[in-house]
């Protein structure tokens, strides 16, 4: 089954994700903190990451930088989903090497889906 980390301080939105996505077969991690993100994403060693980009501590900008520095997570899809819609933010969060970027008010959940199978199948 194919590991899915969840990376957003929004407890909520989060939640839903994680069981809709289990409800499909997928195996999840939910992460509140974004220092937390990156030992998790060693440890859980997921197929796919969806991160946000504003959170307390180290923004998710920071988080995907570091992902892709470290050979361990280097592979892994980032696809950011977050409040910001501005268009330099999806342009700098795919530089930093995140595969494609959404603002959480405007894409489905089936949309998601069909974005994270694309990258899993």
């Amino acid at each position: 089954m194919k590991r899915i980390l969840l990376v957003d301080d929004d407890k909520f939105l989060i939640r839903v994700y994680k069981s809709k996505l289990e409800a499909r077969g997928y195996i999840t991690e939910m992460v509140e903190d974004s220092e937390n993100a990156l030992n998790t994403a060693k440890l859980f060693k997921p197929d796919f990451i969806i991160l946000d980009l504003i959170m307390p501590k180290m923004d998710g900008y920071k988080v995907l930088e570091l992902l892709k520095k470290d050979v361990e997570t280097e592979d892994i899809p980032v696809f950011v989903l977050s409040i910001l819609g501005n268009e330099d933010d999806y342009i700098r969060a795919a530089k930093l090497g995140a595969i494609g970027c959404a603002q959480k008010t405007k894409i489905s959940f089936e949309d998601m889906i069909k974005t994270i199978e694309k990258y899993l199948n």
